[in-house]
């Protein structure tokens, strides 16, 4: 298939060192993709997909950040998007939750923890709540419904590391 894409990018977002990361501002991605069956081989297809961030300076180092991902798509063995890990729908394993209809969203505060720190870089904590909806277009199996709230530690010697526990669907009772 050929495919034509057309995206629509918009980002206002300042980074800070003290918040390991994004500060204050927002950030849009809308994307649509259309194949046109060419062949008899081939077939039309057409996906759609938006994330959207926000991000709310409350101090020098304290943010309130919210994100809300989605996708359509109707390309069949194509595009799909995975979540699970410590970027999206956290505490599950990596790439657990999958499908090619998707809606995503969070909600966390970012906070330094005062007087912390590994190998001079500081640590901040995080509340965090995840939801998600998944499934395939043409799939009998009812839609998955995920989340996740919790707490963690980050910090970026290296590289990013996330510390979390958090309750999720399948274990509401207890931390993980």
């Amino acid at each position: 298939n050929v495919g034509l894409t057309a995206a629509f990018v918009h980002d206002t977002v300042i980074y800070s060192n003290n918040t390991l990361g994004p500060l204050h501002g927002d950030a849009l991605r809308a994307q649509v993709e259309y194949g046109p069956g060419l062949n008899k081989e081939s077939a039309a297809y057409l996906t759609a997909q938006a994330d959207v961030r926000k991000y709310i300076r409350l101090s020098g180092s304290s943010l309130f950040a919210v994100r809300a991902a989605g996708m359509n798509s109707t390309r069949p063995s194509g595009d799909f998007m995975l979540m699970g890990g410590s970027d999206m729908l956290r505490n599950y394993p990596y790439f657990s939750v999958v499908g090619n209809q998707v809606g995503y969203g969070s909600a966390e505060l970012r906070f330094p923890i005062p007087s912390t720190y590994v190998l001079g870089t500081p640590i901040r904590g995080v509340l965090f709540g995840d939801y998600a909806l998944a499934k395939f277009s043409a799939d009998k199996f009812p839609t998955r419904r995920e989340w996740a709230y919790g707490f963690g530690l980050q910090t970026d010697i290296f590289l990013p590391m996330n510390f979390e526990w958090a309750r999720t669907k399948f274990s509401p009772k207890k931390w993980t």
